[in-house]
């Protein structure tokens, strides 16, 4: 099916109706339509935080074999974009890992995550698939790394009162999120859905406010950053 642009306008105003005698102070009258974007993620599976690296060791700064079950020709692919986890019974939290991967769009992205003490991190950084994973010192234990159910929104939140609502099933969801930055969250945001694990077959909703579809930067974020 083909898509056509109805305007490329950055504000589109409907109807006649005006405050007043007169219109605004651009002349304009009208209500501005509202810039709402629905991501129907649909049945998200369960998140496998051992998806991409299954006992990882390391004896020194190196690069962990991708081991685990979402893993294909050494490439880790989830099923929507997630924030990568890391999972570790001993301290680690010395020891930086690096994960090179892509986002949803084919885009390049890497994120240092600083390693787990006997417990699970989560990145900040939404990826599609998960190409690397390095230590840069020697890794304490066995380390897992795999999916999370921090999900990357596909269209950028540019702040938090921009995600309007979250829904599983279509109740409303108590979920987190994480803003677009530029350096430290994924440049589109993520969504960290609480209690309402991803198992399969419940389903997930975002409705967001897309504040600026002027250019790519505003709609999608800036570039990931890849390295």
């Amino acid at each position: 099916m083909s898509k056509h642009h109805m305007t490329r306008a950055s504000e589109v105003y409907r109807g006649a109706a005006h405050y007043g005698p007169a219109y605004d102070a651009n002349g304009r009258v009208g209500i501005e339509t509202a810039h709402l974007f629905v991501k129907k993620f649909g049945a998200i599976v369960t998140a496998d935080p051992d998806g991409a690296v299954v006992g990882g060791t390391a004896t020194e700064a190196t690069t962990l074999s991708m081991s685990g079950a979402l893993v294909a020709d050494s490439i880790a692919t989830f099923d929507v974009p997630r924030a990568v986890s890391l999972t570790c019974t001993a301290d680690n939290s010395g020891v930086d890992f690096t994960v090179t991967g892509t986002d949803e769009y084919g885009e390049a992205l890497v994120e240092t995550i600083t390693g787990p003490n006997n417990t699970t991190v989560t990145g900040k950084k939404a990826f599609k698939t998960v190409t690397s994973i390095a230590s840069d010192g020697a890794v304490t234990g066995d380390i897992d790394a795999g999916s999370s159910d921090t999900i990357g929104l596909p269209i950028r939140a540019a702040t938090k009162g921009d995600i309007l609502s979250i829904s599983v099933d279509g109740k409303a969801a108590s979920a987190t999120t994480q803003t677009s930055t530029a350096t430290t969250g994924d440049v589109r945001g993520t969504i960290a859905f609480g209690d309402d694990a991803s198992d399969g077959s419940k389903l997930f909703t975002v409705l967001v406010n897309v504040a600026d579809a002027g250019s790519k930067a505003a709609a999608y974020g800036v570039d990931q950053y890849g390295g």
